[in-house]
């Protein structure tokens, strides 16, 4: 029977901790390296297939999903809101966040959230969150207005 290979990651714009583990448990590797395309491939390219990897939602997900999804055998992007082991633990660093969201990943309890394929569509959810954050801001001083408004009449 071959060894499944689960490797986890916590990115942040300078960095990336990596956790790879067996489906067993056991910690095969934890590495800390900069977070850039070529580093972050090389590294997963180097364990052995079958592997799995998984990463939080974040400002960087979708750019790492679209150029990681080949060089593995699933690339999973979860939902950080329901990994209430990492965000509730005591401990809170980088290397540890990688090795319980591996612990999550391998028992089968983290949530998938649904990724863009194309750059363009990746654009166009880009174009709509700062549409929403410009929005966002001036709809509370706009009721303000018509209630200013209302009051008056």
């Amino acid at each position: 029977m071959r060894t499944e290979y689960f490797i986890t990651m916590d990115t942040h714009c300078r960095t990336t901790d990596v956790c790879v583990k067996t489906g067993r448990g056991k910690l095969v590797r934890r590495e800390r390296l900069s977070t850039g395309i070529p580093q972050i491939r090389g590294l997963i390219e180097s364990v052995p297939r079958p592997r799995r990897v998984a990463f939080e939602e974040g400002a960087m997900a979708g750019w790492l999903f679209r150029n990681l999804k080949g060089c593995a055998d699933e690339v999973l992007v979860c939902d950080p809101r329901r990994n209430a082991l990492v965000a509730k633990d005591g401990d809170k660093d980088d290397p540890i966040d990688a090795e319980k969201l591996n612990d999550l990943y391998r028992s089968g309890h983290l949530r998938q959230v649904h990724q863009l394929d194309g750059s363009e569509k990746a654009a166009a959810k880009q174009v709509i969150g700062m549409y929403h954050d410009r929005v966002a801001p001036a709809s509370p001083r706009a009721t303000s207005c018509w209630r200013c408004a209302a009051a008056g009449a």
